[in-house]
């Protein structure tokens, strides 16, 4: 089974075409029709299709990569 990432809004629909050329799966919010989506919607849905949400929402935390794990559900936050 091949991981699937899950991009939000925030990121560029073209890095899902980098994704998918690297071997993975990809998707992006724009792709499945839930842009402007509540970040609670957009984690939903990434969970109920097995995705890793990726997504550069979290401006609280500083910058760097951020992996929060639990046994069902993989986030991974990206900072510029």
């Amino acid at each position: 089974m091949k991981m699937k990432f899950f991009l939000d809004e925030n990121l560029p629909v073209s890095l899902c075409d980098t994704i998918i050329n690297l071997g993975y799966e990809c998707e992006h919010v724009k792709s499945v029709g839930l842009t402007g989506a509540s970040d609670d919607i957009v984690a939903k849905y990434a969970k109920s299709n097995n995705s890793i949400l990726v997504t550069t929402c979290i401006p609280e935390l500083s910058s760097g990569i951020q992996v929060f794990k639990n046994p069902l559900f993989i986030t991974i936050y990206v900072y510029f």
